[in-house]
């Protein structure tokens, strides 16, 4: 699992971090930890941000970048990782989604602690050690917390990736709420479905939407394309010697067609399930080619031609996530 939680000082985000780390045995990821081990070992990043450090101005993105690029690679973060403390800045959060597509690694969720302002006060207060933690200190640093992370929350929030923690509970009573929706999380896969020609041209799109999320799917994106035959020349690409391929290019270029991201828990098996079998005239009732096809593959072969079956739906996650990255990149 790959994570990243957020919370203003005084959430507890340090405590719970480590119980996440520790519960699913990946690795927590500081960047308070990294700073200390890159100057600590005179790396030319840890220099650069000793300087930046001792003159107290702030470290720029790039070499704060650089240093976590560095940590993500090492061979304890395959197993996954939680991030504490970063991204903090847009920038960051750029970066940050470059290097993990380049690693091939999926953000499966933000977990956002969520605290009142007078609850951070009041914990803070008790273990106040320095002039700074004033109940006015305290106040002015949450407020510019929370102007700085909303921006890189939001990002977040339109990628679906957020889930909100009650933080103003006890430890175990927060670490449980989290637990509970990780564990969800871990079953929660994407899929690509695409309605073709056909079921654009018959406006079923806006049916075919309804149908997933009547089933507790969630469609996160969607777009209508006109899909050239070089794109799907590799979404088919297992089909391109066959003798059908050619009538299937031509069917699916007859007109635009809309491409889906859906996602829910067991995504992909759901997707097809609720979607039927390739020919309508065998698929079930209730199924969405068995109840809007009306073709078969008997029709479609008599006339040669490809079978109008509405809608494609990934068969694997692997296949699942080759084909968002060529129709969503």
């Amino acid at each position: 699992m790959h994570l990243i939680i957020f919370g203003p000082h005084g959430s507890g985000k340090g405590t719970q971090a480590e119980k996440i780390s520790q519960h699913y045995g990946i690795v927590r990821v500081t960047t308070g930890d990294i700073f200390r081990e890159n100057i600590g070992k005179g790396t030319l990043l840890g220099k650069r941000a000793k300087k930046y450090m001792e003159s107290n101005v702030y470290v720029p993105d790039q070499v704060t970048n650089g240093m976590v690029k560095e940590r993500l690679q090492r061979a304890d973060c395959k197993n996954g990782f939680i991030l504490d403390g970063y991204p903090r800045t847009l920038n960051q959060v750029k970066f940050l989604d470059k290097l993990l597509g380049k690693l091939k690694v999926k953000l499966d969720a933000v977990v956002n602690l969520q605290v009142g302002e007078d609850e951070v006060v009041k914990r803070l207060l008790k273990r106040a050690r320095n002039t700074d933690d004033t109940e006015e200190g305290i106040r002015k640093r949450a407020k510019e917390y929370e102007i700085k992370a909303k921006p890189v929350l939001n990002y977040y929030k339109k990628k679906s990736k957020v889930v909100d923690v009650n933080g103003g509970q006890t430890i175990d009573k927060v670490f449980q709420d989290i637990k509970t929706i990780l564990d969800k999380v871990q079953k929660i896969e994407r899929t690509l479905v695409i309605v073709k020609p056909d079921g654009v041209k018959r406006k079923l799109t806006d049916e075919i939407v309804r149908r997933y999320e009547a089933a507790g799917l969630k469609v996160v994106a969607m777009k209508k394309v006109e899909a050239s035959s070089s794109m799907l020349s590799l979404h088919y690409s297992a089909h391109v010697k066959k003798p059908f391929y050619k009538g299937l290019v031509k069917f699916m270029t007859e007109g635009p067609v809309a491409a889906m991201i859906v996602e829910g828990e067991n995504a992909v098996a759901r997707v097809r399930e609720i979607t039927g079998v390739t020919d309508p005239s065998r698929a079930q009732k209730g199924t969405i080619r068995g109840d809007l096809g009306d073709d078969s593959t008997e029709r479609a072969d008599k006339e040669g031609r490809a079978i109008r079956n509405l809608v494609h739906a990934s068969g694997s996650k692997e296949e699942a996530e080759k084909e968002i990255k060529l129709w969503f990149g």
